[in-house]
């Protein structure tokens, strides 16, 4: 294999200004000039990575991927340790702890935590406090801290884990990133792309410089990092030494932010002490940046949404927080309200989505209403049904078959005759949608009444205009009309007021530029916020 020295560029992408456009472009230019095969592309998460992949960008799929997926590819390495913690726990039933190895253990650090709960779980990791051991050595392990410089406690720990990852055979999900810096498997290529390189901690980071490649590309924006809680330092991304022709470019144009947030957002990156000093320019809109008087407790005592909220029709409304615990007045009023609200960019949860499930069910239930269903669609709909009072004595498991025998054929009427009893049936049959609320099994997913309501109102399953989720959740994202709230952790106050105070700015930078039109830049809930500059 030949080994060269790569020459690395960096491409800052301040916000809305393109910048997995422009790795789309420059790759898919670097891929019929080099070949499919020889052009690769990172980033952090798998959301990340199907954004660039839905660009069609004509390289080999198995060269998009996450850095993580990449080095297990290159090793053939096995599942991670991770996936086996029950057996450790077996093994060392003492670390059976939150505070040593939680068996329900959390997601990889590469994945991400818990939704909601990043800007208090920042704090404490900076402090090395509440968090297991495991998390501990993740972080100390990403930042590269020599083991001599550990806590006792955590060092101690990570030995018995070490020892039992090594008597197993298995990696674990640092481990790969620890084994590919040191026996470098990632084949050669000529170009290699890394999307959201700010948020790669130093351990990535040295993998991506270490590797075979002709011409490395950190595309970023240490002004939006947020994952200093995963181990990242926004520092890192300038670490190296760079090629004198061409070294960094800037992303000058932002298609997302107007005049009025652009200004307010440049003010607040002023306070950023550790940076990279760039410029760009707004879109060619004033927009409008408000401080109005409404505080998390007017939705929590005052039954108020926010002022203006949905006033336009064809707009789109964002509601942010530092964590997650301060939007539950929020929720419980746009619940109340009956207002369809949700967050893409977080699909799994569904403290945030509260109409995926239902809608999901209600969708193959309304399906073909001019025909009958496919197997697949009605067992979508009728394995959620209560047995009693709805099905025919013991005809649930059966219909259920029946439904897995058709697949994507269709059931036959008479298969609902033979399995509901009669009016059962012929409501089913009718599409009456009061079916899913009547006859619903306890403990179906989902907020159900919430989401039909809506549903039958609407005449169909509605495209919220309302996200609402932390300012962490939504990074990348946009909407017309951002009201964001000050509101801080006593860990993230604590930031705020010392040394820590960039990440607090960083955060909220990203806070106020996903606003394409107008930021709603709202009240303090109490003491510990930030201050509106």
């Amino acid at each position: 294999m030949r080994s060269i020295k790569s020459r690395e560029y960096r491409l800052f992408g301040p916000p809305g200004t393109g910048k997995t456009t422009w790795i789309a472009k420059k790759a898919t230019e670097y891929a019929e000039r080099f070949g499919s095969d020889q052009v690769s592309l990172c980033s952090l998460t798998n959301t990340a990575i199907g954004e660039i992949a839905g660009r069609n960008i004509p390289i080999d799929k198995d060269n998009i991927s996450t850095l993580h997926a990449r080095c297990k590819r290159a090793l053939s390495a096995p599942a991670p340790a991770e996936s086996m913690v029950k057996d450790f726990i077996k093994a060392h039933p003492q670390w059976a702890t939150t505070d040593g190895m939680n068996p329900c253990l959390p997601k990889s650090l590469s994945r991400g935590i818990k939704e909601g709960d990043e800007e208090d779980t920042v704090g404490k990791m900076m402090s090395g406090g509440g968090v297991s051991l495991y998390e501990q050595a993740q972080i100390l392990r990403q930042r590269m801290i020599p083991r001599s410089q550990w806590p006792r406690e955590v060092s101690r720990w990570y030995s018995v884990w070490e020892s039992w990852c090594n008597e197993i055979g298995h990696l674990d999900f640092t481990g790969w990133l620890e084994e590919a810096l040191r026996i470098k498997p990632l084949p050669y290529q000529q170009v290699v792309f890394v999307d959201e390189a700010q948020d790669h901690t130093p351990l990535q980071l040295a993998v991506i410089r270490s590797w075979n490649a002709r011409i490395i590309i950190l595309v970023g924006d240490d002004d939006q990092n947020l994952y200093e809680w995963s181990g990242a330092e926004p520092e890192a991304f300038f670490s190296n030494d760079l090629c004198e022709a061409e070294g960094e470019k800037v992303l000058e144009q932002s298609y997302r932010v107007p005049r009025a947030v652009h200004e307010v957002a440049m003010r607040w990156t002023k306070c950023i002490r550790d940076r990279r000093d760039k410029e760009y320019y707004p879109r060619d809109e004033d927009g409008s940046v408000k401080r109005i008087s409404y505080r998390l407790d007017d939705a929590e005592f005052g039954d108020e949404l926010p002022p203006g909220l949905l006033a336009n029709n064809d707009e789109t409304y964002m509601i942010l927080a530092s964590c997650s615990y301060m939007l539950q007045g929020i929720t419980n009023l746009l619940r109340k309200e009956r207002i369809p609200y949700h967050n893409p960019y977080r699909g799994n949860d569904a403290k945030w989505n509260p109409l995926v499930n239902p809608s999901i069910k209600v969708q193959s239930y309304l399906s073909n209403p001019d025909s009958m269903w496919t197997g697949a669609d009605a067992h979508e709909w009728a394995e959620m049904l209560k047995s009693k009072d709805v099905y025919k004595d013991r005809m649930k498991t059966e219909f259920l078959e029946r439904c897995d025998t058709a697949g994507g054929d269709k059931i036959k009427e008479k298969d609902i005759y033979d399995c509901f009893r009669p009016d059962i049936a012929e409501r089913i049959l009718s599409r009456d949608i009061s079916v899913l609320r009547d006859c619903r099994k306890v403990g179906v997913p989902g907020s159900w009444d919430y989401a039909l309501d809506i549903i039958e109102r609407e005449g169909g399953i509605p495209n919220p205009r309302v996200i609402i989720g932390t300012i962490h959740s939504v990074k990348g994202g946009e909407a017309d009309n951002v009201y964001l709230f000050p509101d801080l952790s006593p860990s993230g106050f604590m930031d705020y007021t010392g040394i820590n105070s960039d990440r607090i700015y960083r955060l909220f930078y990203v806070g106020i530029t996903r606003a394409r039109k107008n930021l709603y830049l709202c009240q303090q809930n109490q003491p510990k916020a930030v201050s509106w500059m």
